[in-house]
């Protein structure tokens, strides 16, 4: 209990730690028109990142038969 009360007390001081895991990675940027989704990733604005996901296109086989 004494323990709890202390580091909240270095927490109201100094404020909290801040342990947030940040992975940056350089990848190639040309689009890849078979895949179901596209990354953009904003290096300067992190937040701005989007993954945009396909729907799978009528004209496109989906690999099932329709055949019975």
């Amino acid at each position: 209990m004494l323990g709890q009360a202390m580091l909240g007390v270095a927490n109201a001081i100094y404020g909290r730690k801040d342990n947030e895991v940040v992975i940056v990675v350089d990848g190639g940027s040309q689009p890849d028109a078979d895949k179901p989704f596209s990354v953009h990733l904003d290096p300067d604005h992190p937040e701005r990142s989007v993954v945009v996901f396909r729907s799978q296109r009528p004209d496109r086989p989906t690999g099932k038969s329709t055949r019975g």
